[in-house]
């Protein structure tokens, strides 16, 4: 009976535990390809539309790969828009709009962010978890909730520029020395067609990014600040010293969200930005949707947003591995 037993346990192999396990990652990896295969799709349909003709995207049923490749799309997308003086090309120029706004936007956001986290997780003060508490609280509004509000605040706050007397001080030095004078450069009366308001607010720390930043500085032992003091160093030196240096992989991770926020963000300079050469690339492609007759050309608008979608696309590949470990760091203690 128990030989019987036996061969019937090994006849019914596909009851036991391992065969399970295999059976489960099977469902999960297919279910992780499929959704997968589901978020390049569109990828996919963009990067095989910028190498058709105008004609091929609205074939029935679709044409996945061309007939004949448009390498020319790219060309024609880089050189097709003009600015408003209609000599310069508008693609560079957005472009370059994108990278300044960019690398302001992650100078200010490191360097605020690192800062105020640092204060909530290591120095002493009353208060400090309820102003804490009241910093998350802000992420439970939704931005369009403000967008009114800060909008109206950047157009009554005055543009920064020199002073009259300070003019006056430098044209009459200049008077006495060369008999020339300077006229004051002409500048918006207000914050809004500038790049002010889509800069300015990454030096004041936002909610979230202090939040995964302040989880991270927590872990680091309390022994490395005293053992500092002991050595004379003050808090701007361990907050640069040890502090920073630790938190590569944390700092890698905020510098890939805000690079890819930023990079893709349309609503911003389209609501603050009246004159379309200070447009970001973003905002800027739009203009293929009716530059030629009022017809919206998709094949140079697809080729468009396939040269969008590179740099984000680089940023992550490369510091992927500094992301993960970065969001992993964040999660362990708190």
């Amino acid at each position: 009976m128990t030989e019987k037993k036996r061969s019937l346990e090994e006849f019914r192999w596909w009851r036991g535990q391992r065969f399970r396990n295999i059976v489960s990652k099977i469902v999960i990896y297919m279910l992780c390809i499929l959704i997968g295969l589901f978020q390049v799709l569109p990828m996919i349909w963009m990067l095989s539309g910028s190498l058709k003709k105008p004609v091929e995207l609205f074939r029935d049923p679709p044409m996945w790969i061309p007939k004949s490749w448009q390498w020319q799309n790219y060309i024609d997308m880089w050189t097709a828009l003009k600015l408003e003086d209609n000599v310069t090309l508008a693609l560079p120029r957005y472009l370059s709009n994108t990278v300044i706004i960019t690398g302001i936007v992650l100078v200010g956001t490191l360097l605020s962010n690192t800062l105020v986290a640092f204060g909530f997780a290591r120095l002493r003060a009353r208060g400090k978890e309820i102003l804490f508490l009241i910093l998350l609280i802000t992420m439970m509004l939704p931005a369009h909730v403000t967008w009114l509000s800060v909008y109206i605040i950047m157009s009554r706050l005055p543009y920064p520029a020199l002073p009259q007397f300070v003019w006056d001080i430098i044209n009459w030095f200049l008077f006495q020395v060369s008999n020339i004078q300077l006229l004051p450069p002409s500048h918006p009366p207000n914050w809004i067609d500038t790049y002010l308001p889509l800069t300015v607010p990454s030096f004041f720390a936002g909610a979230g990014t202090v939040f995964l930043l302040r989880q991270f500085f927590l872990t680091v032992p309390i022994e490395l600040d005293e053992a500092a003091r002991i050595d004379g160093a003050g808090t701007l030196r361990i907050y640069w010293s040890i502090f920073l240096p630790q938190a590569k992989p944390v700092l890698a991770s905020v510098t890939i969200l805000t690079f890819i926020g930023q990079w893709k963000n349309y609503f911003s300079p389209l609501l603050y930005l009246n004159t379309t050469d200070l447009y970001p690339i973003a905002t800027g492609i739009q203009y293929f949707r009716g530059f030629a007759d009022y017809a919206t050309q998709w094949h140079l608008l697809m080729a468009a947003g396939v040269v969008l979608s590179i740099p984000p696309f680089i940023i992550f590949l490369v510091f992927q591995r500094y992301f993960v470990e970065g969001l992993s760091l964040t999660g362990l203690k708190g």
